[in-house]
This record gives C-alpha cells, structure tokens and sequence, in this order.
C-alpha cells in the first residue's frame, strides 16, 4: 500500500482538522498533494521537508484551503532550504495566482498540463463536480507499480475511476466525504452516498476525508479506510 501521509483531513470550514492534503516520497523527491493554508505550517512541523531534494505540488483546484500557503512553500525553498519546485495544475491561471502573491516566475516551474510524469510517478487530472466559479480536478497518480486515485473537492467519482476501483485496481480511493452533505449535494461528496455505493468487501480501501464534522467513529463503525494527519490527534469536533 502507497504510503500516503496526510497533513490535514478537514473541509474549508472545519480548520481544527487542518486543510486537506497529503504527501509521500520517492528516490528524494517529496510529492505533495495540494496545500492549503494549513499545510505549510505542517510540513515543518512533521519535517516532512526534511529529507527532500525536490517537491512537487500537485494541485487540484484554487480555493484558498487548497493552496493558499504554497507561495510560503516556494518562498521557504528559494530563500531558507534551497531546492527545485515543480507545480503541477492543467489550469496556466495558477500562475497569475502566484504572481499576484509576489513569486517569481524563477522560483519555480510551473507544469500546465492534465498528464504529468517523471521518474517517480504518473498523475492524470480528471476533472470533477465541484464549484462552477473555477475547475476542479482530481488525482489518479500510479507509483511503485500501484494506483491510487485522490479527489480533492468533488461532489461525486468519475465514472472510469469509480469502475477500476470496483475491479481492485486501486490500491486506495481517497475522496472528499462529508457526513453533513446530502446525497445530491452539488460541490462534495456525501459520506452516506459512498456508504450506500461501496461493496463492503472494498470499504478498507476507501479513505473519507475532508471532514466537515469528526468522523472516526462513522469510519470506524462501517469500515472504511482512515485518513490521519500524520502523528497527530484530531479534535473532536471540526467546527470548535
């Protein structure tokens, strides 16, 4: 199993959970996925940066809990722990975002495309139901011979993933699951759809996050995957 270390499980609203986003290595390169307002703070907390010699950021849409602190990640490996950033969005918009926070353009290097892939890992964007004020995607990343898929913001899967991940080819489903959505909730996903629409047989290999509440005993009790932040107890309750 890929081993996906998250550094925040919590939606928007729900900031004591911390924002959404997860990472791993591979051969020194730190791939992180997303990074949200929250998530700079993490890395340096967990030294999740600490071994790395390259990061590469892939992100999955432009709301602020989805990348309002990576001007802060490249700013800290231009200026404090040097190193090359790649970041990795379909949507060049995610430039100008950057430029109004003040990056330049050589700090970094920016890859707008739907298909990435160097020599750690192969990532295709799919784009998902999330808001219609900007485009949201989400990640089917393969790796060390396994794949996994990671939606960040999304009402729903889309239906090739969906299909691979009834026929086992996933070796992890992690998808955006809020217990307050309704079933037919127009921007995220509804823990209660997922519960309905999951075999049980698969439930272990389905990851719940971007929590709006605290959601470890519904996980617990209907035995799907647990999605932490790494070394880190969770409040009890997402919106204190």
């Amino acid at each position: 199993m890929i081993p996906l270390q998250f550094l925040g499980i919590g939606a928007a609203f729900a900031p004591a959970f911390g924002n959404t986003s997860a990472c791993f290595q591979r051969e020194g390169t730190l791939y992180l996925l997303d990074c949200g307002s929250t998530v700079f703070g993490a890395l340096l907390e967990k030294k999740a940066l600490q071994s790395a010699k390259r990061v590469v950021v892939l992100i999955t849409h432009l709301h602020a809990d989805h990348v309002g602190s990576l001007g802060t990640l490249i700013s800290y490996c231009h200026h404090v722990q040097p190193m090359p950033v790649c970041v990795v969005h379909p949507d060049a918009a995610l430039g100008e975002l950057l430029r109004l926070n003040g990056i330049a353009e050589g700090r970094y290097t920016l890859c707008s495309t739907a298909h990435y892939r160097d020599e750690g890992i192969e990532a295709r964007f799919y784009p998902v139901r999330h808001t219609q004020s900007l485009p949201a995607y989400g990640l089917l990343i393969e790796t060390a011979g396994e794949a996994f898929y990671y939606s960040g913001d999304a009402a729903g899967v889309p239906p090739e993933i969906w299909q691979r991940f009834l026929a086992g080819e996933l070796a992890g489903l992690y998808q955006d699951s809020q217990l307050c959505a309704g079933e037919n909730h127009p921007s995220h996903g509804s823990y209660s759809a997922f519960y309905r629409q999951c075999p049980p047989e698969l439930r272990s290999r389905f990851f719940p996050m971007h929590w709006d509440v605290d959601e470890r005993a519904a996980i617990a009790r209907d035995g799907f995957g647990l999605a932490m932040p790494l070394d880190a107890e969770c409040p009890e309750n997402g919106n204190e």
